[in-house]
């Protein structure tokens, strides 16, 4: 098939753009009908005379062959795309300027009115400065962003000035100090002080309560600060309620109203604990919530306290679940019942001869080559490098670590205390141990909190990290602690010959926990190893 001009434009209708069989086109891609041939023939009519819309040029038919006729001559073509789209609706209801340079004459700096040269841009956003008063604005961010005033060298008075409340004065003081400690600013210290004169205005002399600092502060950190130093000067009442508090009252609101209460009353105690039982930890209550919370819902549609759910109740409940959460959920049902039964709510107690069996025991396998190799790249700063030595060498949990003190810290005769047990300091630790102590004194020289493991927020005060603090610098970058500290113990189990008694001595295992890393280190020797055959499958 043969190539044809296009009836619209002339221009050449491309071989391959035709179909392989029928009839041949007539018009090319551009000018083809998409909607109707009028449409096609008014937009013809406008722009065969070939002059430009813009500035009305007469265009140059040779510029283009093929395709729709050009509308905007070559100058016009090049000012529309340098103009943004907003002044380019704006231009093109007027006539089109002559020179593309209109834009950036006549123009005066905003700040001290001298004339802004014409070459001195040639495209984009016309400025607003000259160059001078431009290289002084630049100065002046970078001075901006230079490093606050810190409060070495300074003294109390520079700070603050003649201040002649006592109390005030009693305020302030503990503040700086608390400022040297941290390492604040000035500009910090000022708007901290600022706060703590704000809460003194509404009290006087008299204690502060904690809800009056938030409601006079309303942010978090702010209240956070002003209550610790108003605590540490002996004006601080805490009469707020504890965040556990809180969640038990807003979780048990939505349990029906026969289990309410009593439900309430259980979380109470194990959140305080009593007088043969110790408190439980958050997340303990938070699991047993969780367990609990089913079973509960379910048996409010037909009973009204607890003292009427039976014991078949509790074995259907329990027969829809197998594995840990069976176990889980019987041993916080047991626990509810056991409260209920101690107070004297119910009468008999339904999970007395129900037993749930044993969890599936779990399966550790030691680390491979490329997992510690991505703990070893991850770990880089001295706190990682610190935590990851620690459990590596000592397998320490991580409670234990936070709970570590500089007084268990022997180097000069390369020893550790961890939980009452005595190591030996290996050359390993003792490097990363002497990195983190040494960054840890020239970063919070000042600090009298006596833990190893100190943060921004605890070094103010004597408390030991949190536990999120670890598992924000560690766990949400892919270091699992416990892994870690399983494969330590594992790999002393198989380097013993999988004694139990010599885990319990030396990583201060359980009786249980030491018996069930010697079987997993059992399992794994007695393994058989699947041999690879080098003969055909019906070789004989």
């Amino acid at each position: 098939m043969t190539a044809t001009s296009c009836r619209e434009c002339g221009g050449r209708i491309e071989a391959s753009t035709c179909p392989r069989g029928g009839r041949p086109r007539q018009y090319c891609l551009t000018c083809r009908p998409s909607k109707t041939a009028e449409r096609r023939a008014e937009g013809a009519k406008d722009y065969r005379d070939g002059s430009c819309v813009g500035c009305g040029t007469q265009l140059e038919r040779a510029a283009r062959t093929i395709g729709r006729p050009r509308i905007y001559c070559d100058a016009c073509r090049g000012r529309r795309a340098r103009t943004p789209s907003r002044s380019r609706r704006r231009n093109d209801a007027g006539p089109a300027q002559d020179n593309r340079s209109e834009a950036y004459r006549d123009r005066r700096c905003t700040r001290c009115d001298a004339p802004i040269e014409v070459d001195g841009q040639r495209k984009g956003r016309p400025r607003i400065y000259c160059d001078g008063c431009f290289g002084r604005r630049v100065h002046e961010q970078r001075r901006h962003r230079t490093r606050p005033r810190s409060l070495d060298g300074l003294r109390f008075a520079e700070v603050f000035g003649t201040i002649t409340g006592r109390v005030e004065h009693e305020v302030l003081e503990r503040l700086f100090d608390t400022a040297r400690v941290g390492r604040w600013s000035v500009a910090t210290v000022q708007r901290r002080s600022e706060e703590l004169r704000r809460v003194l205005a509404t009290a006087g002399d008299e204690p502060i309560s904690l809800s009056q600092v938030r409601a006079e502060l309303g942010n978090v950190w702010q209240s956070r600060i002003a209550a610790r130093v108003l605590d540490q000067c002996g004006l601080l009442i805490d009469d707020t309620e504890s965040p556990t508090r809180q969640w038990i009252d807003r979780r048990t609101a939505e349990l029906p109203p026969g289990f309410r209460d009593d439900v309430r009353a259980w979380l109470v105690v194990l959140h305080e604990g009593g007088q043969r039982a110790r408190p439980r930890a958050e997340a303990t209550l938070h699991a047993y919530y969780s367990r609990v919370l089913p079973p509960l819902t379910e048996w409010g549609s037909t009973r009204s306290h607890l003292r009427e759910v039976t014991q078949a109740d509790v074995s259907v409940a329990l027969n829809r679940l197998n594995g840990h959460k069976r176990v889980g959920t019987f041993v916080a049902l047991r626990s509810l019942f056991r409260f209920a039964k101690r107070h004297r709510l119910i009468f008999l107690d339904p999970t007395r001869r129900l037993r749930a069996g044993a969890a599936p025991s779990r399966v550790l396998l030691p680390m491979t080559t490329g997992q510690v190799d991505a703990v070893t790249a991850t770990a880089v700063t001295p706190l990682q490098r610190v935590v990851v030595a620690l459990v590596a060498v000592y397998a320490v949990r991580a409670h234990a670590l936070r709970q570590l003190v500089l007084d268990d810290l022997d180097l000069a005769r390369r020893r550790i205390r961890i939980g009452g047990s005595v190591h030996q300091l290996t050359e390993f630790t003792h490097d990363v141990l002497t990195d983190w102590l040494t960054y840890r004194q020239q970063r919070w020289p000042g600090t009298p909190n006596p833990h190893v493991l100190v943060s921004s927020d605890s070094v103010l005060g004597n408390s030991p990290v949190e536990d999120y603090y670890l598992t924000w610098h560690l766990s949400l970058l892919g270091i699992q602690l416990e892994h870690i500290r399983g494969d330590r113990i594992l790999e002393e189990a198989l380097s013993t010959d999988t004694d139990p008694l010599h885990l319990t001595i030396m990583f201060g295992l359980s009786e249980k926990s030491a018996a069930d890393y010697a079987r997993l280190a059992r399992g794994i020797t007695e393994r058989p190893i699947e041999a690879v055959s080098h003969y055909p499958a019906d070789w004989d």
